[in-house]
């Protein structure tokens, strides 16, 4: 099997068991080969605020890299939204949040998650980047199965464009047998990780 930190494809898929905490070691592993000083973060999280994911990703690498960008999608954040991204200081790292108060809008995400890979892989920023997609499959809950498909049919060819090493956490077993099926056609590589923490690793 190839190691996680060894893997190089663009668009990987990680699918592990609810509250599995595999998952956080698998993606850390994802994670591993980036360099700080040279790479840059693009996150997205449906289900956590800024400073939750900004810690949850913290714990899990030896240092956060110096840029990160994150897509903080969620209700309640109207106000945030409404005033653009927010740039701030978190220590040594330069963190940007922008805003999409509705889960269910895949548009307004797009557009966001494109000026943040335009952001972390721009001429004057660093050389590598790298995207973690959280709860990749609550995006279901939001949109019907054809939008949500379209959407990251879109967004990984964007990745792959960009030369970004992105993965996408999806919770085994919460989505319909078809629609993950359906999905996962969509992946260079799929990671599972079973319940007793064990990974298996298909390149397509």
């Amino acid at each position: 099997m190839v190691p996680l930190d060894a893997l190089d494809d663009a668009n990987v898929l990680l699918r592990a068991p609810a509250f599995c905490p595999g998952e956080a070691r698998a993606c850390a592993d994802l994670l591993s080969a980036v360099d700080p000083e040279r790479t840059a973060l693009l996150g997205v999280s449906p289900t956590r605020s800024p400073d939750q994911w900004l810690s949850a990703v913290a714990d899990r690498l030896p240092a956060l890299p110096g840029t990160v960008w994150l897509v903080d999608v969620g209700e309640g954040r109207r106000t945030a939204a409404a005033e653009g991204p927010v740039r701030r200081r978190r220590g040594d790292v330069d963190v940007t949040v922008a805003t999409v108060p509705n889960p269910g809008n895949l548009t307004d995400l797009g557009v966001e998650l494109t000026r943040g890979l335009d952001a972390v892989t721009g001429a004057e920023g660093p050389t590598d980047a790298v995207m973690c997609f959280e709860s990749a499959g609550t995006l279901y809950h939001h949109a019907d199965d054809r939008t949500v498909y379209q959407f990251f049919h879109e967004l990984t060819e964007r990745v792959a464009a960009a030369d970004v090493r992105a993965h996408y956490h999806v919770t085994r077993g919460a989505m319909d047998e078809r629609v993950e099926r359906h999905l996962l056609l969509l992946f260079d590589t799929v990671v599972t990780v079973a319940e007793d923490g064990g990974v298996s690793v298909d390149r397509r």
